[in-house]
């Protein structure tokens, strides 16, 4: 399955977002296993009972793990669609009986920043979420915007509190503002290449973003790694991005559209990155 935002369970174990919307059949997350002997393999994710009206979970883009919190993300939709959907989920990831199960522990609402329907060519496209705690213990969550529209023609990262007790989003000016991205590297229309297509903050507090491009549904595709700057742990401005933006790592022939943390399975393996290659499916790997 083609894997639409990523982030580690442990070590050796990923879970993965899928992008399928609301009329497709299938699973809507899958589970990642990395060993030495037998290499990948995939599990689904069963999820019972989505807790919104709305019903299960449509053009999943983006997922992080809650800090202090064990086995617990947030998985995010693109955006509105039609008035629809929107939705920010917190779940719980189980393994019991041989199965991956997901409890959904709550539901947020994302706002309609830019309308998307039938009649709307533009409208938001989250791709990337980062999950931090701030220094009064509270839940900060960055948003990237993936640019290359017409309503957004950079990347753009938002952020709010997440309130784990009433579910409510709550912004303020700056937040909702953002700070505008424009990822490094050469594109064929750097008008339409996606500036963040997924985002990771590492354990130094650098935050990481991969980009990417496609030009048909069987490509080409091409991507990079880069550095946005660094997340700090306050809600009024918790991005620093740095003057000058570089290219990490160029990944030349995959979409990329999950970044998180290596495994330590592998010597040398820094970042694990998912890919979404449209008609020709998907793929894991490492680089350093």
């Amino acid at each position: 399955m083609a894997i639409s935002g990523m982030d580690r369970i442990n070590d050796s174990t990923y879970l993965a977002v899928y992008d399928l919307k609301s009329f497709e059949e299938g699973n809507r997350m899958g589970v990642i296993e990395v060993s030495e002997d037998d290499g990948l393999r995939t599990y689904p994710v069963t999820v019972t009972n989505w807790q919104h009206e709305d019903g299960k979970g449509s053009d999943l883009e983006s997922i992080c793990k809650l800090p202090n919190r064990e086995n617990e993300f947030m998985i995010a939709e693109s955006g509105k669609w039609d008035g629809k959907y929107g939705r920010m989920f917190h779940i719980q990831l189980n393994y019991k009986s041989g199965n991956y199960r997901v409890k959904v522990m709550g539901v947020f609402d994302i706002p309609e920043f830019d309308a998307k329907g039938p009649e709307d060519s533009a409208g938001d496209e989250i791709e990337g979420l980062t999950c931090l705690l701030t220094d009064t213990n509270e839940y900060l969550v960055l948003f990237g915007e993936r640019g290359g529209s017409e309503a957004y023609k950079e990347g753009l990262i938002r952020w709010a509190r997440a309130d784990l007790d009433t579910y409510d989003l709550m912004w303020n000016e700056n937040g909702m503002s953002g700070k505008r991205v424009n990822a490094p590297g050469s594109w064929k229309n750097s008008n339409l290449n996606r500036d963040i297509s997924g985002l990771y903050s590492d354990a130094d507090n650098k935050l990481w973003a991969v980009a990417s491009e496609e030009l048909g549904e069987m490509g080409p595709f091409n991507s990079i790694v880069y550095q946005i700057g660094e997340v700090r742990n306050t809600m009024e401005d918790p991005i620093l991005v740095r003057d000058t933006l570089t290219v990490h790592k160029m990944i030349t022939g995959f979409k990329a559209e999950g970044i998180s943390a290596g495994t330590g399975l592998l010597p040398g393996s820094v970042f694990a990155i998912g890919t979404e290659d449209e008609l020709l499916g998907g793929s894991w790997r490492v680089l350093n």
